[in-house]
């Protein structure tokens, strides 16, 4: 997918993201909101313990979530009650004391609005909670986990726009081919004004995005303001969206996001390319993944058998083989990446190099080799997404590191990669380190890396060149 296409999914992702708090405003309210609070807490507490890959103690997580409440509430945190906490074993008095802490809390606010009040602080209590863990943790609604799970499986229900990207969220601002929305004849730079009877051109965006969801084979009329300044309703069907994922331009292949439907795109790839064309080049700058299963898909489609690596969490060690599908079978094989090519996908990078199916060029990896489940909060609305392994190579090596930070980028675009500060930072980091540096090796091997990086080993060699110009100078006098 082009870096234009791809911006604009990604845009279309972060809509969809903001109705998670939303939607669970619509989950009908217990009869005392507050009174439950401090249980869906401990349960999702118990969640993390049994699940996370390095849980804090139990006595530290209700800690932290007290820690929490008062600020939220900006109620002074009671003194001494850490050290209270830590002598507490039994998860009944350390549900007790969080109820006490949150009841004195609340008990300093005013009492209005308090369904919606808690509900917020319901949220993001717990997602201050999960950002103080080890690696990328967060929550979401189960409404938005079903929207997540589908666009994970590349089988997006929907109508296939974007919308807001121009600052006006009731207007279209791209029509995704194939999608409902394509085939019914929205087009780009329409104002949505009705969704079925009801007007919404002053509704929020995320209210919107709403209104248009629904499951599939659902129908609804969509009245929009046309750029000719004529209006016209449309009967769309609400259907799955085709998102291509997997783009090339000859042997050159960039993968946009992994999906289940990644290693299918690269077969079609496979099936389009000539014989007689050169080695692959398969771009994975910035991309990412946190989903075991879709890594060790990809591994298993690139690799000709031999070990993938293995994944580690609390409850052990689990190693995997690739079978031996082996795509691109007999050509040479180069792998690009970057600070931002993170989970999964490095571990793939880590399979390859370590394999030798391919040669890896760019710069270190993110060195962030973490892998995540959903796990589901017992009587809450709530979804966890939660770390629950690390990868690591199939010796054991670990990849975890310190690679992708932005002191080391700073140095790299300001010394480049030989230069001894660059080269100390990246040996003391995780990741995978490339064989193949973007500058000064590598240029006349590839040519695919950006123009400032040619341009900076041009004016290197320049530079060099000069120096042992002077260098005979100075000794022939």
């Amino acid at each position: 997918m082009s870096q234009q296409k791809h911006r604009l999914v990604s845009i279309m992702l972060m809509l969809m993201a903001t109705t998670a708090l939303n939607a669970s405003d619509e989950t009908a309210a217990p009869d005392d909101e507050s009174a439950d609070l401090e249980s869906r807490l401990m349960a999702a507490v118990a969640v993390i313990k049994r699940e996370h890959f390095d849980p804090p103690s139990r006595q530290e997580l209700v800690h932290r979530l007290m820690m929490s409440v008062c600020e939220e509430l900006q109620s002074p945190f009671p003194r001494g009650l850490k050290h209270e906490l830590s002598s507490l074993d039994d998860e009944a008095d350390l549900e007790s004391h969080l109820a006490r802490t949150i009841a004195a809390a609340i008990s300093e606010r005013s009492a209005e609005s308090e369904y919606l009040r808690i509900q917020a602080l319901e949220y993001r209590v717990l997602e201050t909670l999960l950002e103080s863990l080890p690696g990328s943790n967060s929550i979401r609604t189960q409404k938005e986990n079903v929207v997540q799970e589908q666009l994970a499986g590349n089988r997006y229900v929907g109508i296939g726009i974007t919308l807001g990207a121009t600052g006006d969220s009731s207007r279209v601002g791209t029509v995704f081919p194939g999608g409902p929305a394509h085939q019914a004849g929205v087009r780009a730079g329409d104002l949505i004004r009705k969704v079925d009877s009801e007007w919404v051109d002053d509704i929020p965006l995320a209210q919107l995005v709403d209104r248009l969801r629904g499951p599939a084979g659902s129908t609804f009329a969509l009245t929009l303001d046309r750029m000719d300044y004529t209006q016209q309703t449309l009967t769309l069907t609400r259907d799955i969206v085709p998102f291509k994922h997997v783009t090339h331009d000859a042997t050159v292949i960039t993968i946009g996001r992994l999906t289940s439907a990644t290693v299918q795109e690269l077969r079609d790839v496979e099936a389009e390319l000539d014989d007689s064309e050169g080695p692959i080049i398969l771009k994975l700058e910035g991309l990412g993944g946190s989903n075991l299963h879709h890594g060790v898909l990809l591994a298993d489609a690139l690799l000709d058998g031999g070990p993938i690596g293995r994944v580690r969490t609390q409850h052990g060690v689990r190693e995997f083989t690739a079978s031996r599908e082996c795509l691109f079978r007999g050509r040479r094989m180069r792998v690009v990446v970057s600070p931002n090519t993170w989970g999964a996908i490095e571990w793939v990078v880590a399979a390859l190099q370590d394999n030798g199916r391919a040669r890896i060029a760019g710069v270190q990896t993110a060195g962030r080799p973490f892998v995540s489940e959903l796990y589901r909060v017992p009587a809450t609305d709530w979804v966890l997404h939660l770390t629950s392994g690390v990868l690591e190579r199939a010796d054991g090596r670990h990849l975890l590191g310190s690679g992708n930070d932005a002191e080391l980028q700073r140095l790299i675009m300001q010394f480049g990669l030989d230069h001894p500060r660059v080269l100390t930072r990246l040996e003391s980091g995780g990741g995978v380190i490339p064989g193949i540096k973007p500058f000064p090796q590598g240029i006349d091997e590839l040519g695919i890396f950006p123009r400032r990086s040619r341009e900076r080993s041009a004016l290197r060699e320049r530079l060099l060149l000069k120096e042992k110009q002077l260098q005979g100078i100075e000794d022939s006098e």
